[in-house]
């Protein structure tokens, strides 16, 4: 289900990305018709007639008029009404000069750009205009740009100037088409090509997991088994006490792997709900709860809250430090007078800093890098599921967030988080 979700959300992240795309090139296509019809209009004011230049400033209007109306919001209607005004123009000056200024270029840059600005939302809508544009064409070439019924508004014997402008302003608006649609590609494999490794990753993930939690689920289901046969051959009742207890350290070990898997879905599949967090009343109640009974009453918590509180995900950071604090208590080193687990937090600009440090057995150098590793065991006294520290890390990754871990076998562990405001 992890690699669906992850699939769906690649999926969303890219269509936003296209839509966005589409508008900023619709909005600066617009602004650059604008600059070109305003060169066309100074250039026909001084050498060409009325109908010429008073075209050129319609055109003008046009692009300015839905530019406003797409910036407005009302995407479709402005594309629409700006593709179909800017077409009309062009078969105007096409066939009312016969082509001879080269104004027909311009309906190759109207059909890259409506591929583009259409492909996402309005596919359909695009692929009507391309056939369109494409029928214009045709008509006007099979008839040399000459229809018998369409009005000559004429042009003065400099065409050479306006043949410049015209393919220049058309090979500038395709090239600049071209390009955004390359970046689009590029960004689309970009994002393919990760939410491939993602759900390899996955897929690896899910090859561990099924192999340590069938391993995790059978074993204690021996041990209460043999216990079991134990219990019923047994006479002794101080040694079935002993078989009991046995049998209850085993449900309870138990009860903390399926917690954690309970816990890596919910944070699979629960979405972010940032809250204000009081700090000091959450850690003190997760220690007391893990601590007591547990023979960890005589280990000391030591609050040094610079920040009072946070705002990120409540349910995530419970599980997070209850996590961390568990890992504290359950490594703490009996061997030493005074044990304890220091919690200091603090903020800046951009994250608040937290930090949950021990002075437990350690982690050797080697088992570093590998601490948040789904199933990895950094001692050889641990009983856990090797999960805890894997939910950490994803959920703080679910959040924005990131964890470190620095650590001095014998001298104890520390565990730096840094998570965006």
């Amino acid at each position: 289900m992890s690699i669906f979700q992850k699939s769906m959300e690649t999926a969303a992240a890219i269509r936003p990305n296209m839509e966005a795309r589409a508008r900023t090139l619709y909005e600066r296509i617009m602004i650059l018709a604008m600059i070109l019809a305003f060169i066309h209009f100074a250039e026909d004011f001084i050498y060409d007639t009325l109908e010429i230049w008073v075209t050129d400033l319609l055109v003008l209007v046009s692009a300015v008029f839905s530019y406003l109306l797409h910036r407005r919001g009302y995407e479709l209607p402005a594309r629409i009404i700006s593709f179909i005004l800017i077409t009309g123009m062009i078969t105007y000056f096409a066939v009312g000069t016969h082509a001879r200024n080269g104004i027909q270029w311009h309906y190759l840059s109207i059909v890259v750009i409506s591929l583009i600005i259409f492909s996402n939302r309005f596919r359909y809508v695009g692929i009507l205009f391309v056939v369109f544009v494409y029928l214009i064409l045709v008509v006007l070439e099979v008839n040399q740009y000459e229809l018998p019924w369409f009005p000559t508004i004429g042009e003065a014997e400099r065409s050479t100037l306006s043949v410049i402008i015209n393919i220049t302003s058309a090979v500038l608006v395709l090239v600049y088409a071209i390009i955004t649609l390359i970046q689009g590609s590029e960004l689309y494999e970009e994002q393919i090509s990760r939410q491939v490794e993602d759900v390899k990753k996955l897929n690896k993930e899910l090859d561990s997991f099924v192999y340590s939690a069938s391993h995790d689920l059978k074993a204690p289901l021996a041990s209460l088994r043999g216990l079991l046969t134990l219990v019923q051959q047994e006479k002794d009742a101080s040694m079935m006490k002993l078989y009991f207890s046995k049998m209850e350290a085993t449900i309870n070990q138990s009860e903390v792997f399926i917690k954690n898997i309970t816990d890596y879905s919910k944070n699979v599949r629960t979405e972010l709900n940032p809250v204000n967090i009081e700090l000091q009343p959450l850690i003190q109640e997760l220690f007391s709860n893990l601590s007591f009974g547990n023979g960890h009453e005589d280990i000391q918590l030591q609050l040094h809250l610079e920040c009072k509180s946070i705002v990120a995900d409540e349910n995530r950071i419970q599980v997070v430090l209850g996590n961390l604090l568990s890992n504290a208590l359950k490594y703490s080193d009996p061997g030493k007078s005074e044990r304890w687990i220091k919690f200091i937090s603090r903020e800046d600009n951009q994250s608040f800093h937290l930090t949950l440090e021990d002075n437990g057995y350690g982690v050797s150098p080697e088992h570093l890098p590998h601490l948040f590793e789904m199933f990895y065991r950094a001692s050889e006294q641990s009983s856990g599921s090797g999960l805890g520290l894997y939910i950490v890390s994803e959920s703080l990754q679910r959040m924005g967030a990131n964890i470190k871990a620095e650590s001095e076998l014998g001298q104890g562990t520390k565990f730096l988080l840094q998570i965006p405001k």
